[in-house]
């Protein structure tokens, strides 16, 4: 994904195990992805119509 993002391009990402994420910011400067962590997050699938089939 680092190589497919645009130079100044920004990136935000859940990062952790299936009970607790760190959500993560990239932005890419100079070929290089500068990580910011930013809190603590969690993901939640979606269910229902719109959701994953459970």
């Amino acid at each position: 994904l680092v190589d497919q993002l645009a130079e100044g391009g920004r990136i935000v990402i859940p990062v952790g195990d299936e009970f607790s994420q760190i959500l993560v910011k990239g932005i890419k400067k100079d070929g290089i992805l500068k990580i910011q962590t930013l809190e603590p997050v969690r993901f939640v699938k979606l269910v229902g119509a719109y959701g994953f089939k459970e």
